[in-house]
């Protein structure tokens, strides 16, 4: 779980995490899911889509850092994504 102040990411469709973190810098194939692959300073971030049959379409299932410390690559990513314009919105936080 992420801890306070770290955005929500596992859930979210790709849509949302477009909206959060901005256009992947690498996508690849993992079926049956996909890895998305994001640079910020110091970190690099994969975030793990899987389908989601009742739903349609690919959601986050989990995300790691290359270099350990996957919730603080997360908040870097998302802040860099904030300032250059990459990400469009905040995610809201899901209802439990």
């Amino acid at each position: 779980m992420a801890p306070a102040g770290a955005p929500k990411l596992v859930g979210l469709s790709e849509d949302e995490t477009v909206g959060l973190l901005g256009r992947p810098a690498e996508e690849s194939a993992a079926p049956p899911g996909k890895i998305w692959v994001y640079k910020a300073t110091g970190c690099e971030l994969s975030v793990h889509l899987f389908p989601d049959m009742d739903k349609g379409g690919f959601y986050a299932l989990d995300y790691s850092a290359a270099d350990g410390g996957r919730d603080q690559c997360l908040g870097k990513v998302a802040g860099e994504a904030r300032k250059r314009g990459g990400a469009l919105v905040e995610a809201a936080p899901r209802p439990s």
